[in-house]
């Protein structure tokens, strides 16, 4: 990972359009109507509206056999989905897994900590075993700059590594990194330049940084779990821009 060179602030504009905390566990369990039901009770005074949301997946194989035909599965599921007032805040829930989403109304990481926490408690509560397979904390921000051609090393503090993919003639690009540098988390670094006719350049900072095999953690250890991989992602992100386009966000 490239080395960390900005200091930590506190943003007073975050760029974030998106953040996500997704929680598997090990062994999943049935959700029938009385789980989900039961699940709302804990959750609604948070997130009052509920409905579901449909999940459609297809798969296709191909054989070598230049004759056979392809061989297709079509499913189609539905996740419970509940949400704030608002709509901007909510959360979906399968078997064995959650997931907080905070959209375009991000203020802060103790707010949105604290709705994943009371996620997490009730959640837990109809679980047999609570064993955690995945926790993943992600960002997305949308990050615009206004100048009519772009030298990103004034930018992005990763413009050394990436130099021979990313171009200063405003083209598209699309760049993925992976830090595997701790032991105890991963870290995902997405960045999509994308066209926008109201600004010069916009591009996404998606940043995924997650745990896994954890095993079984008490609300205490989750919260301490959740705030470590919340903290290492500001570092990423905070090492990932220079001074000159982080300082809006201040």
């Amino acid at each position: 990972m490239y080395v960390l060179t900005m200091k930590k602030q506190i943003l007073k504009n975050p760029p974030v359009v998106e953040a996500v905390c997704e929680v598997r566990f090990n062994n999943g369990f049935d959700l029938d109507q009385a789980t989900v039901d039961g699940f709302y009770e804990k959750i609604k005074t948070i997130f009052p509206k509920r409905d579901k949301v449909k999940f459609e997946e297809i798969k296709v194989e191909f054989d070598k056999v230049p004759d056979k035909s392809p061989r297709s599965n079509h499913t189609i599921s539905e996740r419970d989905r509940f949400l704030s007032t608002d709509n901007y805040q909510f959360v979906q829930i399968d078997k064995g897994i959650f997931a907080v989403h905070f959209v375009n109304k991000y203020s802060s990481w103790s707010d949105f900590s604290s709705k994943i926490f009371a996620v997490y408690e009730a959640f837990c509560s109809f679980l047999p075993e609570k064993s955690i397979k995945r926790v993943g904390v992600r960002y997305v921000n949308a990050i615009e700059i206004k100048v009519p051609k772009i030298d990103y090393s004034e930018y992005l503090n990763i413009y050394p590594l990436s130099k021979n993919i990313i171009s200063s003639d405003n083209s598209l690009f699309s760049l993925e990194l992976l830090d595997r540098s701790h032991d105890d988390h991963q870290t995902v670094i997405r960045m999509q330049r994308q066209m926008n006719p109201e600004y010069f350049s916009r591009f996404i900072l998606d940043i995924d940084t997650f745990s896994e095999n954890i095993g079984i953690l008490n609300n205490a250890s989750f919260k301490q779990k959740a705030d470590d991989l919340h903290e290492s992602l500001e570092k990423v992100f905070f090492a990932t821009l220079t001074e000159k386009i982080a300082k809006n966000f201040y």
